[in-house]
């Protein structure tokens, strides 16, 4: 498959895979993610694809085994991120509210710290709830652009707290 055709089959190639990875149990949110993950690797081996069908077969492979990939990381993740509900300590309830307030900080930080791009589109779909269509109208941009760059933007954003955890 040429470079050509890979791009007239593209659209159909990321709803696959988005569409593959929501039927294995991802949110809505990671499987654009994962979809656009599947995009990336399909274009990498693009020139040894033969049909259209091989091609969907593949883009569906791929998401799968992402999604699988994921669902083992979030099990990995999730006795860690579990936070006692109640304390009646008020000392206790004193330190969790401060490190709340650090915690915002350093996030806010982050977020000036992206490039302006990413940060518009993260904005416009976390905060305004628009899907990749209407953000990709409002900047005058490719569809294909805006799911990159949200993309780029949230890896940035894990790779810093993924840092910032193991400083902890």
């Amino acid at each position: 498959m040429d470079s050509q055709a890979y791009i007239s089959q593209a659209t159909t190639l990321r709803q696959k895979a988005v569409e593959s990875s929501r039927r294995y149990g991802a949110p809505a949110e990671e499987a654009e993610d994962i979809a656009q993950e599947t995009m990336i690797r399909l274009w990498q081996v693009c020139p040894k694809i033969d049909t259209r069908q091989k091609a969907e077969a593949l883009a569906v492979c791929i998401a799968h085994n992402l999604t699988i990939d994921w669902l083992r990381r979030e099990k990995r993740r999730a006795p860690q991120d579990e936070i006692p509900t109640e304390s009646s300590d008020s000392h206790c309830q004193a330190d969790t509210h401060l490190e709340e307030q650090e915690t915002d900080e350093w996030l806010r930080k982050q977020l000036a710290d992206l490039p302006s791009t990413e940060y518009t589109v993260l904005h416009l779909r976390q905060v305004e709830g628009l899907d990749n269509q209407a953000i990709a109208q409002r900047l005058g941009i490719e569809e294909r652009s805006v799911a990159t760059l949200l993309s780029r933007a949230r890896r940035r954003l894990l790779e810093e707290i993924r840092k910032r955890r193991k400083q902890s």
